[in-house]
């Protein structure tokens, strides 16, 4: 009788959470673990990648969410809205009909880059698991400018307003800038105003013509209104890029006012997110009778205002008005517009406000942990890092530090710190860690901080293995985790390490096992037979692409006279198509034979035996622990 509540009790759970599952954290993976998308050319977009989360036999778990802080790679869940849950039955003695694999179900992301600037840059996407902690992989990919290119840096909307200027009298100045985001020179060639109000305005330039890659060109504009009234006009910029000619509004409103404001329109700087500032105002009485002000009134998003100093002027006198612009998130990577009016007597005066809002990040590539594998002892090895800042707004890199024993930091370029990341990575800061470990493990951390608001220190985990004496590969085995047939899962890096005081002669690199022709290997070297002197390495590129779906095992052999080291290969092809066993027709893994199982009638039976397996093995678990 109890056996039947039992087998009761499990069918109901098929059909919702049973409380036996999750309670220990399984072991998943997220693959690949690494992928570099290569170099695209800015503004172009990447084929898309598949990314899989995949548990091991026995194991079950939910995909909560994916995150990732990278705006030029875009992440797209087209087959698995979340949460979705990820398992592999463990059938025991049961087989599904025709002899195929237990059930399981792989959740499927994608992801695209889409470099905004030329450079490198790499991202840290998080797959949050219901139970288990989070797994993470590390996309990475390369910007790369084309022959001719600009872009407009200023005005952000394609106008420049310079609100009511009183007549007879000269604006505070706005500027227009583009910069060369090719990699070639061109030429700045005209400048010109036209319309209706075209009069009223006076442009400068500066910069260097031909405008070199990289460098901004900046123009200059003031209005001059000679009497009251609307002055339109469209100032029109001709280079040599693909994309000339440029053309920006302008506008801007003669007015007679006794009251004088200066400057106007008020433009503040560049401000990061999370800064603020204040801007001092002067008011004039430029009339011949005493004015008293009323209360100043802002519109904008993030500006603000306090009372003149002095709450009324005698003709001739002046006082000041402060402003304060303290950007929001909402509004990163624009110029915020918004107007200032200063009540006085039975007029007003209303003068433009112009907040550019921009935000800053630290892209270190590569990013996450870095693993330097085994070093034979008082060797070392190194990693180049890349800083750059894809931000809209320039920020400062601060400080760089390395903390380990075993572990050295050496700035490249700049030589000294503290350094500008200008926007949009028009340049970068490179550093160097090298790890030189004793016999054992040695880890460290390195830590890059710089001037952003409210954002902590990029820390990076850092880890190496000192090996005393011998031949040894680094790292003594490599999962590729499951991958998509046809597809190819992205190279890792393996090192075969020579040390010992002799020379070693490696004659062959060879894949073999009875999957070996679903793995590549390609040395990154020079050609066999190849010597490696005492304490120096060879590298090997290895990737799984499979032809077709299951489990794939091999070897990575390395012959060295008589003897060899063996990597062991691990990996899974996942069909093209989802289907029954890969998520396309049971969207969870409590779905009742009745919504959609498709496994010929005992769907219902495997369930019950899959969740039985698991609770028993889940139990296994907790009593180790």
């Amino acid at each position: 009788m109890r056996r039947i509540a039992l087998i009761a009790t499990l069918v109901v759970a098929a059909c919702g959470r049973s409380p036996e599952l999750g309670t220990t954290a399984a072991p998943l993976l997220l693959s690949p673990n690494a992928y570099d998308f290569g170099a695209f050319e800015v503004g172009t977009t990447s084929p898309a990648r598949t990314f899989l989360v995949s548990a091991e036999l026995g194991e079950f778990d939910t995909l909560t969410s994916i995150t990732a802080a990278c705006p030029d790679f875009t992440i797209t869940t087209p087959l698995n809205p979340l949460p979705f849950d990820v398992y592999r039955e463990d059938c025991g003695f049961m087989r599904t009909p025709s002899g195929a694999p237990c059930p399981f179900q792989n959740a499927r992301f994608t992801v695209t880059f889409t470099p905004s600037f030329a450079g490198p840059q790499s991202c840290v996407v998080t797959a949050d698991m219901a139970f288990a902690g989070p797994l993470t992989t590390v996309i990475s990919g390369t910007g790369t400018a084309p022959p001719l290119g600009q872009t407009v840096i200023a005005p952000t909307d394609g106008t420049l307003g310079f609100g009511d200027v009183l007549v007879g009298a000269t604006s505070a100045p706005l500027n227009a800038i583009i910069r060369n985001t090719g990699q070639q020179a061109f030429d700045v060639m005209t400048a010109t105003v036209t319309g209706p109000g075209a009069a009223a305005y006076t442009v400068s330039e500066s910069g260097s013509n031909p405008l070199p890659a990289g460098e901004d060109f900046q123009w200059t504009v003031t209005c001059q209104p000679d009497t009251t009234g609307s002055f339109d006009a469209t100032l029109t910029l001709s280079t040599g890029a693909p994309s000339s000619p440029v053309t920006v509004a302008l506008t801007c409103g003669g007015i007679q006012s006794s009251l004088g404001v200066s400057p106007s329109p008020l433009q503040f700087n560049e401000l990061l997110i999370g800064e603020s500032l204040s801007v001092s105002l002067t008011l004039t009485n430029a009339g011949s009778a005493p004015l008293i002000f009323g209360t100043p009134t802002v519109t904008g998003s993030g500006f603000s205002t306090t009372a003149p100093n002095q709450s009324s002027l005698l003709p001739g006198e002046s006082t000041v008005l402060n402003v304060t612009f303290a950007p929001l998130a909402a509004d990163a990577g624009t110029d915020v517009l918004g107007t200032l009016t200063i009540p006085f007597d039975s007029d007003s005066r209303t003068i433009d406000l112009i907040g550019p809002a921009r935000d800053a990040a630290l892209n270190l590539t590569p990013a996450g942990a870095i693993d330097f594998g085994t070093v034979c002892a008082g060797q070392s090895r190194s990693q180049l890092f890349v800083a750059v800042n894809p931000g809209s707004g320039a920020t400062t890199l601060s400080d760089a530090t390395v903390v380990g024993e075993g572990f050295a930091l050496a700035l490249i370029a700049p030589s000294a710190l503290p350094a500008t990341l200008p926007a949009h990575g028009a340049s970068a800061a490179s550093m160097q860690v090298t790890a030189t470990p004793m016999v054992g493990e040695s880890t460290g951390t390195m830590t890059v901080t710089s001037t952003i608001p409210n954002t902590a220190p990029t820390v990076v985990n850092l880890r190496a293995t000192g090996q005393a004496s011998g031949i040894g590969a680094s790292p003594s085995a490599v999962g590729f985790g499951g991958v998509v047939v046809g597809d190819a899962s992205g190279g890792q890096l393996v090192r075969l390490n020579n040390c010992d005081a002799a020379p070693l002669t490696v004659d062959r690199v060879a894949v073999t096992g009875i999957d070996a022709a679903q793995f590549v290997a390609v040395s990154t070297g020079p050609t066999l037979p190849l010597t490696l002197a005492s304490g120096e390495s060879a590298s090997f590129i290895v990737e799984l692409r499979p032809t077709s779906a299951g489990d794939k095992v091999a070897d990575l052999e390395f012959t060295h006279g008589a003897t060899s080291t063996v990597v062991p290969l691990t990996g899974t092809g996942v069909s093209d198509v989802p289907g029954p066993t890969d998520g396309g027709v049971r969207g969870s893994y409590y779905a009742c034979a009745a919504s959609g199982d498709t496994t010929g009638g005992v769907g219902g039976v495997l369930v019950i035996v899959g969740a039985l397996a698991i609770g028993r093995r889940r139990r296994r678990r907790q009593s180790r622990h």
